[in-house]
């Protein structure tokens, strides 16, 4: 499968009517379809548990929480408020990039909107709520390079 297929499988919810359809008449295409999402998805769930398995590691998002349950990770939601992330996405901007707060503000509400559905789809669980994680952090006030050195303290062996 190609990089981009994949990369849009786990950026957004896997088929949009996918949990209308169970139990229901699927078209051959779509059911296809479903067979090649799912597959990404036990591929993903492999790898995640590979890199678990060897070594400690940081994985960022991807239902890593929900796949690694049984290795009992220290789960960890960093958020912000929507105008504080858009005050980033202006500040890390390139000279060719020329978003405007409405598009950024319209961008981040999608990619949250599909981060959350690709959570429920796969963990069956609300994404961004605290009862998932062991800590939460809102950075919406604070500088985030001037986190990392705490949190790494807490992590230190």
């Amino acid at each position: 499968l190609s990089e981009e297929y994949v990369s849009e499988v786990l950026d957004n919810r896997p088929h949009p009517l996918y949990p209308i359809t169970i139990g229901h008449t699927i078209s051959i295409s779509d059911s296809f379809q479903l067979k090649q999402v799912q597959s990404v998805y036990e591929a993903h769930c492999e790898l995640l548990k590979s890199l678990a398995s060897k070594s400690n590691c940081i994985i960022v998002g991807r239902c890593a929480d929900y796949i690694l349950k049984d290795f009992k990770p220290f789960k960890i939601f960093i958020y912000a408020d929507l105008e504080a992330r858009v005050d980033r996405c202006i500040k890390r901007q390139s000279e060719d990039e020329k978003y405007s707060r409405k598009q950024l503000r319209k961008m981040i509400v999608k990619i949250d909107k599909n981060r959350a559905r690709y959570y429920d789809f796969f963990a069956n669980q609300t994404w961004g709520d605290k009862d998932n994680y062991d800590l939460c952090i809102n950075t919406t006030n604070q500088v985030i390079k001037d986190i990392v050195p705490v949190m790494a303290k807490i992590f230190k062996d």
